[in-house]
Protein backbone atom coordinates (compact mmCIF):
# COMPACT_ATOMS: atom_id res chain seq x y z
CA UNK A 1 0.00 0.00 0.00
CA UNK A 2 0.94 3.51 -0.48
CA UNK A 3 0.65 6.67 1.54
CA UNK A 4 -1.17 10.26 0.59
CA UNK A 5 -1.32 13.35 2.67
CA UNK A 6 -4.45 15.59 2.71
CA UNK A 7 -5.35 18.60 5.10
CA UNK A 8 -7.83 18.26 7.45
CA UNK A 9 -10.58 21.45 7.56
CA UNK A 10 -10.35 23.45 10.59
CA UNK A 11 -12.56 23.19 13.53
CA UNK A 12 -14.13 26.43 15.48
CA UNK A 13 -16.61 27.06 18.51
CA UNK A 14 -20.09 28.82 17.54
CA UNK A 15 -19.32 31.12 20.80
CA UNK A 16 -16.86 32.93 18.41
CA UNK A 17 -18.73 33.21 15.00
CA UNK A 18 -20.39 36.91 14.55
CA UNK A 19 -23.25 35.40 13.37
CA UNK A 20 -24.27 39.26 11.64
CA UNK A 21 -21.58 38.92 9.31
CA UNK A 22 -21.98 35.21 8.20
CA UNK A 23 -24.95 34.45 5.36
CA UNK A 24 -27.23 31.65 5.73
CA UNK A 25 -27.53 28.78 3.23
CA UNK A 26 -29.59 26.48 5.07
CA UNK A 27 -31.22 27.05 8.16
CA UNK A 28 -32.49 23.27 9.02
CA UNK A 29 -28.50 22.25 8.51
CA UNK A 30 -27.26 25.45 9.96
CA UNK A 31 -24.35 25.24 6.66
CA UNK A 32 -23.28 28.65 5.59
CA UNK A 33 -20.42 31.19 4.93
CA UNK A 34 -18.60 34.24 5.04
CA UNK A 35 -16.86 35.94 1.98
CA UNK A 36 -14.09 38.91 1.68
CA UNK A 37 -14.11 41.82 -0.61
CA UNK A 38 -12.19 39.57 -2.53
CA UNK A 39 -14.63 37.00 -3.16
CA UNK A 40 -12.81 34.55 -1.15
CA UNK A 41 -15.62 32.42 0.64
CA UNK A 42 -15.12 29.93 3.73
CA UNK A 43 -18.00 27.67 4.17
CA UNK A 44 -19.02 26.65 7.95
CA UNK A 45 -20.21 23.06 8.13
CA UNK A 46 -21.81 22.17 11.34
CA UNK A 47 -20.54 18.65 12.99
CA UNK A 48 -22.80 18.34 15.32
CA UNK A 49 -27.01 18.39 15.51
CA UNK A 50 -26.78 21.50 17.96
CA UNK A 51 -24.64 23.59 15.76
CA UNK A 52 -21.75 24.28 18.61
CA UNK A 53 -19.03 23.06 16.60
CA UNK A 54 -18.21 24.15 12.91
CA UNK A 55 -15.67 23.12 10.29
CA UNK A 56 -14.34 25.60 7.97
CA UNK A 57 -14.58 24.53 4.66
CA UNK A 58 -11.69 26.32 2.80
CA UNK A 59 -10.40 25.98 -0.73
CA UNK A 60 -7.04 25.53 -1.85
CA UNK A 61 -6.20 28.82 -2.16
CA UNK A 62 -3.63 29.43 1.31
CA UNK A 63 -7.05 30.46 3.21
CA UNK A 64 -5.85 27.35 5.83
CA UNK A 65 -4.06 29.89 7.10
CA UNK A 66 -5.20 31.63 10.25
CA UNK A 67 -4.38 34.82 9.75
CA UNK A 68 -5.86 34.54 6.24
CA UNK A 69 -9.19 32.99 7.46
CA UNK A 70 -9.70 35.16 10.45
CA UNK A 71 -9.82 38.43 8.16
CA UNK A 72 -12.95 37.54 6.43
CA UNK A 73 -16.62 39.12 8.44
CA UNK A 74 -17.31 37.02 11.20
CA UNK A 75 -14.76 34.90 11.63
CA UNK A 76 -12.93 37.68 13.72
CA UNK A 77 -13.02 36.32 16.81
CA UNK A 78 -13.59 32.91 15.75
CA UNK A 79 -12.26 30.29 18.74
CA UNK A 80 -10.50 27.47 17.55
CA UNK A 81 -11.18 24.31 18.91
CA UNK A 82 -8.73 22.21 16.58
CA UNK A 83 -6.51 23.68 14.23
CA UNK A 84 -5.93 22.66 10.51
CA UNK A 85 -3.66 19.10 10.57
CA UNK A 86 -2.57 16.55 8.51
CA UNK A 87 -3.83 13.79 7.66
CA UNK A 88 -2.19 10.51 6.04
CA UNK A 89 -3.91 7.69 4.73
CA UNK A 90 -2.94 4.24 2.99
CA UNK A 91 -4.13 3.74 -0.33
CA UNK A 92 -3.78 1.14 -3.46
CA UNK A 93 -1.30 2.04 -5.88
CA UNK A 94 -2.92 2.80 -8.99
CA UNK A 95 -1.56 0.02 -10.82
CA UNK A 96 -2.72 -1.96 -8.58
CA UNK A 97 -6.44 -2.11 -9.27
CA UNK A 98 -9.03 -3.19 -12.24
CA UNK A 99 -11.33 -0.62 -13.85
CA UNK A 100 -13.95 -2.28 -11.42
CA UNK A 101 -12.11 -1.76 -8.35
CA UNK A 102 -11.31 -4.86 -7.79
CA UNK A 103 -7.70 -5.99 -6.64
CA UNK A 104 -5.17 -7.19 -9.06
CA UNK A 105 -3.23 -8.81 -6.04
CA UNK A 106 -6.77 -10.49 -4.34
CA UNK A 107 -9.45 -11.93 -6.25
CA UNK A 108 -12.67 -11.10 -5.24
CA UNK A 109 -11.72 -7.92 -2.92
CA UNK A 110 -12.55 -4.80 -3.90
CA UNK A 111 -11.16 -1.11 -3.00
CA UNK A 112 -13.33 2.28 -3.06
CA UNK A 113 -12.60 5.44 -1.38
CA UNK A 114 -9.55 6.75 0.59
CA UNK A 115 -8.12 4.06 0.15
CA UNK A 116 -8.29 3.40 -3.66
CA UNK A 117 -6.85 6.79 -4.22
CA UNK A 118 -9.90 8.80 -3.92
CA UNK A 119 -9.85 12.62 -2.59
CA UNK A 120 -13.16 13.66 -2.05
CA UNK A 121 -16.74 12.49 -1.57
CA UNK A 122 -17.59 12.62 -4.89
CA UNK A 123 -14.57 10.44 -5.89
CA UNK A 124 -15.48 7.59 -3.19
CA UNK A 125 -19.32 7.80 -4.08
CA UNK A 126 -18.27 7.31 -7.31
CA UNK A 127 -15.71 4.47 -6.62
CA UNK A 128 -17.93 3.03 -4.14
CA UNK A 129 -20.84 2.40 -7.03
CA UNK A 130 -18.42 1.18 -9.27
CA UNK A 131 -16.76 -1.60 -6.73
CA UNK A 132 -20.56 -2.42 -5.61
CA UNK A 133 -21.67 -2.73 -9.15
CA UNK A 134 -18.56 -4.63 -10.01
CA UNK A 135 -18.93 -7.04 -7.10
CA UNK A 136 -22.50 -7.63 -7.25
CA UNK A 137 -21.83 -8.63 -10.86
CA UNK A 138 -19.26 -11.26 -10.14
CA UNK A 139 -21.03 -12.86 -7.57
CA UNK A 140 -24.01 -13.10 -9.58
CA UNK A 141 -21.65 -14.78 -12.31
CA UNK A 142 -20.56 -17.26 -9.79
CA UNK A 143 -23.61 -18.38 -8.16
Amino acid sequence: LGRYRRDADPIVSAKGIMWGAVQQIDKQTGFCFTAGQDGRKVFLEPIDSGKQQFYLRIGNDGTKDDVVWRQLPGLEKAEVIRAKYSVTHKKVESGQLQETCESVFAEGLFFAGQIGGAKDYVASASQGIVAGKSASQKVSRET
